[in-house]
């Protein structure tokens, strides 16, 4: 296994960071897992990728959408019916915050952060930073706001009895794919 580190320069002019280099290095390997780590320099902000890579023939487009497809899966497998409404208010706060901020979506927190937050509850900043990926800088800069979040909105309840299994209807993954 071999590992490069790329970073990527936010365009304010496309409103996204030049993904060019990571596309021309990526033609001919086999990558095995990308880290990335946002960060501003002089006011402009950066995207470092850490990428571990074999050498050879990439995967097909066909494998890729699988893998992403399954990784996709594995978050909503997780997502129960009653932390759903929560799950999607972090998405919509996410969305409007990741468009003033003018960074990625996944930036900020990932889906799977997400389901984690709107399973958990976390009713503190340390407990939100127990979160794996939610360290202390997203903390600090968007722990607050989550926070406030996630104690404003009342638990929801599903079904009669409260029922909290992890069944997740097709049709309302489709929505959480938006």
């Amino acid at each position: 296994m071999m590992t490069k580190v790329l970073t990527l320069r936010f365009n304010p002019l496309t409103g996204a960071f030049d993904d060019y280099p990571l596309d021309e290095f990526t033609k001919d390997k086999n990558l095995i897992s990308v880290q990335n780590h946002f960060f501003l320099h002089e006011g402009q902000p950066y995207l470092a990728l850490i990428i571990d890579y074999r050498l050879g023939d990439p995967l097909t487009p066909d494998d890729q959408a699988e893998r992403r497809r399954r990784r996709e899966e594995n978050w909503k497998e997780k997502l129960s019916i009653k932390a759903l409404p929560l799950f999607n208010t972090l998405r919509q706060w996410r969305s409007a915050k990741s468009r003033m901020e003018g960074v990625p979506h996944y930036q900020i927190a990932t889906n799977k952060q997400f389901v984690e937050m709107a399973e958990t509850r976390p009713q503190s900043l340390t407990a939100l930073q127990k979160i794996d990926g939610f360290g202390a800088a997203k903390v600090t800069k968007y722990g607050p706001e989550i926070l406030e979040i996630l104690l404003r909105e009342p638990p929801s309840v599903s079904g009669a009895e409260g029922n909290s299994e992890h069944v997740i209807t097709e049709e309302q993954k489709k929505e959480t794919d938006e």
